[in-house]
């Protein structure tokens, strides 16, 4: 509106992006070639999608405390997310896998102390950054929290290692969330990284030994294709070895 002397009266309105969930009606993949829409809530030692690491490919997921760099501050405590809107369409069993390192820091009398977890939060769960949520610790997740990484803190892994979880998600919209967490006492090594993210409706089945790929290995699905993942190696339904 104009006020009598003509001239305008500017009005500063809040503004927030609005956050649209990816449908899961059957699948979703991401390398991390590209930022397909993560929501990155980023403490001192932060999330980025770059160049510094990789596992066969050029990018990867990982924390960086200069924005480039996979390295971050031991000295600075911090907690970051990076997390994806989803929309679970069906109470089911899905598949979630993804290649990980974190070697982080660890001892024996405190256990976890900078590490990875990787767990589904309910979508209405706030997640701040820089503040570590009541109930998260390296063994163990808030309530409705589902985890994706065994049930215990991700870490002393300086190689790439492949997680593949059976998990029945309720009906619903939750948000896939990588949250790195460190302390000021030191570190033992880099920081989290993250490759090759797949989820699918389908359970993992154990292939057995009379199949040639051993006992330790699992079965899931991909872009409705069959996959067998051995010792971090990925291979198709008849043994041919993918990557």
């Amino acid at each position: 509106n104009c006020g009598e002397d003509g001239k305008s009266e500017v009005i500063s309105l809040p503004f927030e992006t609005i956050e649209f969930a990816q449908l899961l009606s059957y699948s979703y993949d991401d390398d991390f070639e590209a930022n397909n829409k993560w929501k990155l809530i980023n403490g001192a030692n932060a999330w980025v999608i770059g160049n510094a690491t990789s596992n066969g490919g050029d990018q990867a997921l990982y924390i960086s405390n200069d924005v480039a760099a996979y390295a971050y501050d031991e000295s600075t405590p911090s907690v970051s997310f990076a997390t994806k809107l989803f929309d679970f369409d069906l109470t089911t069993v899905y598949t979630v896998s993804y290649e990980w390192m974190c070697e982080g820091e660890w001892n024996d009398e405190d256990g976890a102390l900078d590490f990875l977890r990787v767990a589904l939060v309910p979508a209405d769960v706030e997640l701040t950054a820089g503040v570590q949520p009541e109930g998260l610790t390296g063994e163990l997740l808030p309530a409705g929290w589902i985890a994706l990484d065994g049930d215990s803190a991700l870490t002393r892994h300086a190689t790439w290692q492949a997680v593949a979880a059976e998990v029945t998600v309720p009906v619903g919209q939750y948000r896939l969330a990588f949250i790195w967490i460190n302390d000021e006492s030191g570190a033992d090594g880099d920081p989290a990284a993250i490759r090759n993210l797949s989820i699918a409706k389908g359970t993992i089945t154990g292939i057995q030994a009379g199949a040639g790929f051993g006992s330790k290995a699992v079965k899931f699905i991909k872009n409705n294709q069959v996959y067998i993942l051995v010792n971090g190696n990925i291979y198709d339904a008849i043994g041919r070895k993918i990557k």
